[in-house]
């Protein structure tokens, strides 16, 4: 399994953006995320990237040829051969370990390119 959630929830105060998600990505799958305004999409990719902590629940990655270790305390070896519990890491953690997203607003400083954004 390349990446996978176990009842990842997500809560506001007393709003539950993320309810119980369990999913599951194989390598070379490809999948789609849709849903309506507001039905917790953003939140579940802010979950695996680590921009937002879980409530409850778990995030395993398995990168192609095996994980290398981010050296801090949120990520590490989960009991597969070489998956990572990403469920705590940091964006940067979770970047180092090969998950990596685009926005829709793709000039984040309006100051800098596009490319520069990214660096």
């Amino acid at each position: 399994m390349l990446l996978e959630t176990e009842g990842l929830t997500k809560r506001f105060g007393g709003i539950t953006a993320v309810n119980g998600v369990d999913f599951a990505l194989e390598a070379g799958e490809l999948c789609s995320i849709i849903g309506p305004n507001g039905a917790g999409k953003t939140t579940f990719f802010n979950l695996l990237t680590g921009v937002l902590e879980p409530s409850d629940g778990r995030i395993r990655f398995d990168p192609p040829g095996g994980a290398d270790s981010t050296g801090s305390g949120g990520a590490g070896p989960t009991g597969s051969d070489s998956a990572l519990d990403i469920t705590a890491a940091s964006p940067d953690e979770t970047a180092l370990a090969g998950i990596h997203r685009s926005y829709q607003i793709t000039n984040l400083f309006p100051t800098l390119t596009v490319l520069e954004n990214v660096r």
